[in-house]
Order: structure tokens, then C-alpha cells, then sequence
């Protein structure tokens, strides 16, 4: 299945589902199903009402497929569709809003970027395993910001969080990750100085 290129690729997709092609669809629905989940479960807290929350999304997005290349930036565009439509859901049902900010233990989706190969398959295993480690909160918000490419503010407005919610979240983020690219530096080349040694753990910080 292809893999859609937000900067490159997307507008090509978006004129192809406009016209009805199917196979487009499914390649722009297999990219943005666990990111838009993601969203849905931070808000809905259970796997099967995310999973509607998105399939919904979803079912909007292709009725009215015929707009979808007019949108300047989809991404913003449809994660504000799903946490509205999260919103939507819970009021539906009397949810209480409130408990949006105490998230419970939930079980995340593990997903590793293609380009993350680069780095190395044991690399990427291991930084895996370490942002699973992290608290649900904390690892939604590093995946929307280093996978997904969201800029802090838009983190914030998307989950209605404060900015330096978001910081600090990234902050926690950073240093329990960190000691992993360590031991792999470390592992790696025995003879880096430790000056070089903090700027690549750096680099391969930023390479998330």
C-alpha cells in the first residue's frame, strides 16, 4: 500500500478520491486511521468508541470527498473532525467533559514511521518499546508532535490543553527516552568523546 507523503503526495490523493477512485481512499484511510484513533481514544477513553468516532470520520470524509481538494491543510482539518466528533459523541451521551483530563490507562497504538528505518531496526524496536513506556497522556502528545508533525500550539488546541501542557509533557517524554539512545550510542561506538556523544544523542532526538 502506498504511503502518503504529507507535503508531496497528499493533494495527488485528495483529486483522486474527489473523482471516486476507491483504491485512493484506501491508501489515505490506512495513513490517517492511527492517527486519527489516536485522537479519538483521548477523548472517548474506550477502543470501540474511538474506533466509531474514526469510522465516522470517515464515512463524512468520503460524502463529501467532492471538497476535499479545496482544504488547504488536511491535517489540522481532520484532526479538529475527530475530536469534534468525539465531542459530539460524548455530549450524545452525557459524558462528562470534565474527566477528558484524567486520562486512564489505555492500551496505545504502536506505530513506527517508515523513514524511522534509517536508524536502524534495533534502534527503532527499542525507542518503540521505550515511548509505549510512557504515560497515555504523554505518549499521545509525542506522536502527534514528532510522528505526526503537529506544532506544539496545534497540540494544544487540539487536545484543549495549555501550550506548556504540552512542553512539559514533551519534556517527560525526552528524558525517558533519552536513556535509551544512550545505551545505544554507547553500544554503538565506544569511542565517542562525551561531547559527541551528547550531540548525537541530540541529533537522533530531533531524527524521531
Amino acid at each position: 500500500m502506498s504511503v502518503i507523503v504529507e507535503s508531496v503526495d497528499l493533494k495527488g490523493y485528495l483529486i483522486d478520491i474527489k473523482n471516486g477512485k476507491e483504491s485512493s481512499f484506501r491508501a489515505f484511510y490506512d495513513y490517517y486511521y492511527p492517527r486519527f484513533y489516536r485522537i479519538a481514544h483521548y477523548y472517548v477513553k474506550k477502543d470501540h468508541l474511538a474506533e466509531e468516532v474514526v469510522l465516522d470520520v470517515f464515512s463524512k470524509l468520503w460524502q463529501n470527498r467532492k471538497k476535499l481538494p479545496e482544504i488547504k491543510n488536511f491535517r489540522n482539518y481532520g484532526f479538529t473532525m475527530v475530536k469534534n466528533q468525539a465531542i459530539n459523541y460524548l455530549n450524545r451521551n452525557k459524558v462528562d467533559l470534565h474527566e477528558i483530563d484524567e486520562y486512564a490507562e489505555s492500551k496505545m497504538i504502536e506505530y513506527v514511521e517508515p523513514e524511522k528505518i534509517y536508524l536502524g531496526r534495533e534502534l527503532a524496536r527499542e525507542l518503540e518499546k521505550a515511548i509505549c513506556k510512557l504515560p497515555p497522556k504523554c505518549q499521545l502528545i509525542f506522536r502527534m508532535v514528532r510522528e505526526d508533525g503537529l506544532k506544539y500550539k496545534e497540540v494544544a488546541e487540539t487536545l484543549d490543553i495549555s501550550l506548556k501542557a504540552v512542553e512539559n509533557q514533551l519534556s517527560i517524554a525526552m528524558k525517558r527516552i533519552k536513556p535509551v539512545l544512550e545505551t545505544y550510542v554507547q553500544g554503538k561506538s565506544r569511542r565517542l568523546k562525551p561531547g559527541s556523544m551528547h550531540d548525537t544523542i541530540l541529533s537522533l532526538l530531533f531524527c524521531l
